[in-house]
């Protein structure tokens, strides 16, 4: 059974699995400012491929950094192995209230949606997507997938997600390099199940620590992803 099938179903059993009262749990992340507005890429040369995958993860739910803070920020990742979450450092793009002030939430490098616990100083976006994608060069992103919460929100290496994330708001050549990473062929599903991964990972280790309203609100998010991704891979021609 393939991969995308497996998340499918263990998704459906999280959700059958969760108590009756989760549902009526409210927890409900911010929308970013730019999460539906299109995007055009500053690099006229990416191929076609490319601009649709990551425009398909975006619909997914994936969060939009642009016109946000990028800033010094603390957030809780998760351990599954441990079934327990810590505090890490990183950085990430605090999304702003409708009103210009800061929210509670950020985006992290994996694309998830966090409340905060702490903000910092603001730092310089590109400078950590160049570092990562000369940290990464000459390695195959493949083996980039399946990594655990908080080596998705570092700012030392590259995933097939963080690729997504620069792609959307770096300048032409640093949005080249970046494509480079990702080779010639068509990329969708490496960078869905990245997607995917990213998502069922967080949202069985909240389950573990018995955070049920951040899983009840993830493996909702995780079952629409899933959904999409099926219809776009199978007309792509992708056997799963």
């Amino acid at each position: 059974m393939k991969f995308l099938t497996c998340i499918t179903l263990s998704c459906c059993l999280l959700l059958i699995k969760m108590p009756a009262w989760a549902q009526d749990l409210n927890l409900v992340f911010p929308t970013p400012p730019m999460q539906s507005q299109p995007w055009v890429p500053l690099a006229t040369n990416l191929p076609i491929a490319l601009q649709n995958s990551v425009n398909i993860l975006f619909q997914t739910g994936l969060a939009d950094p642009r016109s946000c803070d990028y800033r010094e920020i603390e957030v809780v990742a998760g351990n599954l192995w441990t079934a327990s979450g810590k505090i890490i450092k990183t950085h990430g793009w605090v999304i702003p209230t409708t009103n210009g002030t800061y929210s509670n939430f950020a985006i992290g490098w994996n694309g998830l949606i966090y409340q905060l616990v702490s903000v910092g100083n603001p730092k310089n976006a590109e400078n950590d997507a160049y570092a990562m994608i000369q940290a990464t060069a000459g390695h195959d992103l493949h083996g980039q997938a399946f990594v655990t919460e908080d080596y998705g929100l570092n700012t030392q290496w590259l995933t097939p997600l963080k690729a997504v994330i620069i792609l959307r708001f770096a300048s032409a050549k640093l949005a080249n390099e970046c494509a480079r990473t990702l080779g010639h062929d068509d990329p969708f599903l490496m960078l869905a199940t990245d997607r995917l991964w990213t998502v069922f990972d967080r949202t069985t280790c909240a389950h573990a620590r018995g955070d049920d309203e951040l899983a009840y609100a993830t493996a909702t998010n995780l079952e629409q992803a899933c959904k999409i991704c099926e219809i776009e891979a199978k007309a792509r021609g992708f056997e799963f």
